[in-house]
């Protein structure tokens, strides 16, 4: 086989490859849920009903009933939406979007 043709093949091999793993990076998810929902009214259905609002009035609200939406005016205000959750188990991971 000439040096050229081996060439091209090693770089073909090399973009197959590098697509494969971009496609498993983006729709690859070795995380399944299992087990309960731990967030009680992660949804916002209920409103804030078991969340805790900090800061100053007016600085959370919710957007089209869905959204949660946290804003100051204040560069040093504080402004939180949190809600406590029961501790991993052992061997447990607790996957986190927001």
């Amino acid at each position: 086989m000439p040096a050229q043709k081996k060439r091209v093949l090693q770089v073909a091999v090399f973009v197959v490859l590098t697509v494969v793993t971009v496609l498993i990076g983006l729709f690859y998810d070795p995380y399944e849920p299992v087990g309960p929902e731990l967030l009680l009214n992660a949804d916002f259905g209920l409103g804030f009903v078991r969340w805790k609002v900090a800061g100053p009035p007016g600085a959370v609200d919710l957007e089209q009933g869905r959204t949660a939406r946290l804003h100051s005016v204040d560069p040093a205000g504080h402004v939180s939406l949190t809600q406590s959750i029961p501790v991993a188990g052992r061997f447990e991971l607790l996957r986190l979007s927001a």
